[in-house]
């Protein structure tokens, strides 16, 4: 069930014709923006503080201290760009679109509810995530289905709700490449493309889509995050040779990549709390008993952060082949290395460290190295002749 995993905390997009609200190329309105904060039902006098993401984490810029429930922040950014607001009582952070005008925002501290005027490319937003609603609610109605006939052991209904929802998240993808296409004059487009679709389509489909945002864009935050994952893509696509690592073992021994040069490496991308990950976990032990003598290796890489949890994950599923991990969850080096954005993932590696399978699961893992080793036992029974 790796897709409903994946896709239940995505927001997804229902058909529709309405268009979006258009955001014209030079988007900002003046020079700066300012922007006014009032927080409803919290403290009347706290910090708030203004954070932008610079393509890997995000960053703290501004704080203001509130005065009667109001704050204000002044500054300038060269194109829009989704940043945070985050009030002193509260832990969450609330997101809106701020590009060079005159912004107010009102912040319920109780119902969570945001409110923003004085942005078209907020306005834009809100309106794409109206259309996603219906569609997003319908694809949580199809999970909550799946995981109460897993609670249940139901199988035939699991394997229905996979179905229908692999079903419905195809549209939806179809649908956010409209969109793509449809904005491709504004900041929306390139935000789209970034953050409903990049970790989902191939490199190909990536590059054909963002091939097709202006040009005017290519100082963005989105511009720079598409072309550094699309490069990784490549880096890593089938037929290429693998990036070389080292972590460290549950034991605290490095261990390399290339340490396995010379036979066939599934390196496999897992950890103790993916659900999906277990569940694959069986269909790996049976391949690796089949197949090891003959020369078949895995390497596991979790991207787990508690190494009590991963211990236990891998003395009850029986992995035992050598594991790897820096213990740093979704951050994990050699993740990001590799540009892994959902697991179980996996790439095959051969002898000679060329990439030559991607997320190979189940039966299609047990048929990909029976082949390899038929072949190769063939090929060796023929030059003995």
């Amino acid at each position: 069930m790796k897709r409903i995993m994946s896709f239940r905390v995505v927001i997804c997009l229902i058909i529709s014709t309405k268009t979006y609200s258009q955001i014209p190329i030079s988007a900002t309105q003046g020079n700066t923006f300012n922007l006014e904060i009032q927080i409803i039902d919290g403290k009347k006098d706290q910090m708030v503080y203004l954070s932008y993401f610079n393509g890997e984490k995000w960053i703290h810029k501004d704080s203001a201290f509130s005065k009667n429930y109001e704050a204000d922040f002044q500054g300038k950014i060269e194109l829009p760009e989704v940043w945070r607001v985050r009030v002193e009582d509260s832990n969450e952070s609330f997101p809106i679109f701020l590009e060079n005008s005159s912004v107010k925002m009102k912040i319920n501290m109780q119902s969570k509810e945001v409110n923003v005027s004085g942005s078209k490319s907020h306005e834009s937003l809100k309106d794409f995530e109206a259309l996603m609603l219906p569609y997003d609610n319908k694809l949580d109605s199809i999970s909550t289905l799946y995981y109460t006939a897993r609670d249940n052991k139901d199988e035939v209904t699991m394997e229905k709700m996979d179905a229908l929802y692999m079903t419905e998240d195809s549209i939806r993808i179809v649908a956010i490449k409209g969109s793509v296409i449809s904005q491709k004059e504004t900041i929306m487009g390139l935000y789209i493309l970034n953050k409903y679709l990049l970790y989902t389509l191939s490199v190909d489909e990536i590059m054909e889509l963002h091939s097709a945002v202006s040009i005017n864009f290519d100082q963005s935050i989105y511009y720079k995050i598409i072309q550094n994952y699309v490069s990784i893509l490549q880096q890593t696509a089938i037929g290429s040779e693998a990036l070389d690592f080292t972590q460290l073992t549950p034991e605290g021994n490095s261990v390399s990549l290339s340490d396995f040069r010379g036979k066939y490496v599934l390196i496999d991308f897992w950890a103790s709390w993916c659900g999906p990950c277990r569940k694959e976990n069986p269909n790996v032990v049976n391949v690796y008993n089949k197949y090891h003598n003959d020369g078949f290796e895995v390497l596991g890489v979790s991207l787990d952060q508690n190494k009590e949890n991963w211990l236990k994950a891998i003395e009850s599923d029986g992995l035992v082949w050598t594991q790897v991990s820096d213990l740093k969850g979704w951050s994990n080096e050699v993740a990001n290395q590799y540009g892994i954005k959902s697991i179980p993932s996996s790439l095959l590696i051969d002898p000679n460290g060329i990439i030559i399978g991607k997320n190979l699961n189940g039966a299609e893992l047990e048929f990909a190295i029976k082949e390899i080793f038929s072949s190769k036992n063939k090929s060796t029974t023929l030059n003995e002749k």
